[in-house]
């Protein structure tokens, strides 16, 4: 594969990561960037004009990094440490603009058709919608609502709410109010974070 080739086909990559929001990132053996996609421009907030000739270092910034790094040709690290395209990271990117985002990322070296490294790319997957679901799943817990010991609805509630939060919320809940129709609530047996049980007559 000549050198026009593995550009075309690098081109070719880039754009179908874009099209399932993944950024791509591809440098020369010098660790300088040759190409930067759409989706990889919005999160490390370079266009590829402005990162194209650029460190790898510069153009993809991130949380940790150790600072002796910052003096070594990133693919000769690539080398050092055996790096292999199945080896995936969690890192907070930092943009030019000092925008953090939490990224899902796998880098690979490029290799010419003799064998010799010719550089790396690097794909990548914004994570924060993902963090932010976790997050809410941290903070809120599903509980089986029962009707005369029958389960009939599931509602949520913030992780540690006390009992009369519970009860408001199977009360509200639509499932629950049409098994309540013209019934009377006796009693509600709760077990926070796990149970509520609505004894109605």
């Amino acid at each position: 594969m000549n050198a026009l080739t593995l550009a075309e086909t690098q081109q070719s990559l880039a754009l179908a990561l874009a099209s399932i929001e993944a950024g791509f990132l591809a440098t020369d053996r010098n660790a300088r960037v040759t190409q930067l996609n759409q989706e990889a421009a919005r999160v490390l907030g370079w266009t590829e004009a402005e990162a194209i000739g650029r460190s790898y270092w510069e153009v993809f910034a991130r949380e940790g990094r150790p600072a002796s790094h910052l003096q070594t040709n990133a693919v000769d690290l690539m080398l050092q440490q055996g790096l292999l395209v199945r080896d995936q990271q969690r890192v907070v990117a930092v943009a030019r603009d000092g925008r953090r985002t939490l990224l899902h990322v796998n880098a690979a070296l490029t290799h010419a058709p003799g064998g010799e490294v010719i550089g790396m790319i690097m794909v990548f997957r914004d994570l924060t919608g993902q963090a932010e679901a976790e997050a809410l799943r941290e903070t809120t817990v599903e509980v089986a609502v029962q009707v005369n010991g029958k389960v009939r609805s599931r509602v949520s509630v913030a992780a540690g709410a006390d009992e009369e939060t519970h009860k408001a919320a199977a009360l509200a809940d639509p499932g629950v109010k049409t098994h309540m129709d013209g019934k009377t609530l006796v009693k509600a047996i709760i077990v926070p974070g796990r149970l509520i049980n609505l004894v109605v007559k």
